[in-house]
């Protein structure tokens, strides 16, 4: 198995403040040199952040906040990665950050699994199934969504 270097990153970007004046934390994820980041959607007072140590700086409540939020997103980053080896998954920064993001592999929701399955019946009216039955898969998923 080779082993793949493996880095997370969070920094500021001091040349876009938000309106308040936080400067927006991004984070930058780095897998055998191929980097891709993301804003993390959060800000910090310039002088909260500490540069050398990704973090911001301070006991005050906004400084353990706002670390114990970048140790979530560290180590749910690091779960996934755990993941993808567990599974064989080829690992790149990009298939990482999606699946932080919630992107990529699609949700399957009981609905959309119903509709396709009525579309393929529509598809098989007259050669394998007879109209009537169609009618009454289109009745059950008219039921379904009612109840859900």
């Amino acid at each position: 198995m080779q082993r793949v270097t493996f880095s997370v990153l969070f920094y500021v970007k001091r040349s876009k403040p938000f309106r308040n004046g936080n400067l927006p934390i991004y984070l930058r994820i780095t897998i055998a040199g191929k980097k891709t980041e993301t804003s993390l959607k959060r800000g910090v007072p310039p002088e909260l952040w500490d540069n050398l140590r990704q973090r911001a700086k301070g006991q005050s409540t906004e400084a353990k906040q706002i670390n114990q939020e970048l140790d979530s997103v560290s180590g749910q980053l690091h779960n996934h990665k755990l993941e993808f080896q567990e599974h064989g998954k080829t690992l790149t920064a990009q298939a990482l950050l999606n699946a932080y993001l919630g992107k990529g592999d699609q949700q399957i929701t009981l609905c959309g699994l119903f509709e396709e399955h009525n579309s393929d019946m529509s598809a098989r009216v007259g050669k394998d199934y007879a109209p009537l039955t169609l009618q009454r898969y289109k009745a059950g998923f008219k039921h379904i969504q009612t109840y859900l």
